[in-house]
């Protein structure tokens, strides 16, 4: 089975050997986890992204222990809803900005490791 994800602007191929659950916001520890899933769907979210669903994406990041990459997202939480409270300016623009980065980053660096082996660019040829 193939299935195509991109990483950085560029296209690759994951090879899939493993049945698995399929990701759904705020899913928890299971033996058929969808870490990829979650780590695509986590790429995806959005600066304006409510509170509620990012709070959700938390849930499941500190339940299969991905703490290191989920730093960043209670950061964004925190600023959200400071933002929230007390309006928007440029710097809780920029904090907001900076953190989904640092989040997304994170997010990408761990995808690249945990398929690194099944993966390779799409040849277009």
């Amino acid at each position: 089975m193939e299935d195509r994800i991109k990483i950085n602007g560029e296209w690759y191929v994951k090879e899939s050997t493993q049945k698995k659950e399929t990701y759904k916001l705020g899913d928890t520890f299971s033996l058929g986890f969808d870490y990829e899933g979650m780590l695509d769907y986590a790429l995806q979210i959005k600066i304006f992204t409510g509170v509620n669903d990012l709070e959700k994406l938390l849930d499941s990041f500190e339940d299969v222990n991905y703490h290191r990459e989920a730093a960043p997202l209670y950061d964004l939480i925190e600023h959200k809803k400071y933002q929230n409270e007390y309006g928007s300016n440029e710097v809780t623009k920029e904090n907001l900005n900076e953190s989904l980065r640092a989040f997304k980053k994170e997010c990408e660096d761990t995808l690249k490791n945990i398929i690194g082996s099944t993966l390779r660019i799409e040849d277009n040829g």
